[in-house]
């Protein structure tokens, strides 16, 4: 199916490599494209919450140091 015809995208979980693409992908498809996601996983994809993997307070001090320095930002920032 040609990109253009792309009408939806079921997100499985909220895990970064699962939902980190979906902005851009909605962007560059140029037309409304709908998000399914698990009612309980939407405030982690919306960004209300920490996605769980990626929230620094659960990690360990060495898998928190190899996050982007934005992500160790906004995750502090969510977590107040």
């Amino acid at each position: 199916m040609p990109f253009e015809n792309l009408k939806a995208v079921i997100l499985t979980h909220q895990d970064i490599d699962h939902i980190g693409g979906a902005p851009a992908l909605t962007q560059k498809a140029g037309h409304d494209i709908t998000i399914y996601a698990h009612e309980l996983e939407c405030p982690y994809i919306e960004g209300g919450l920490p996605l769980i993997k990626t929230d620094i307070s659960r990690m360990t001090k060495e898998k928190a140091a190899s996050l982007p320095e934005e992500m160790r930002q906004l995750s502090k920032t969510l977590r107040r």
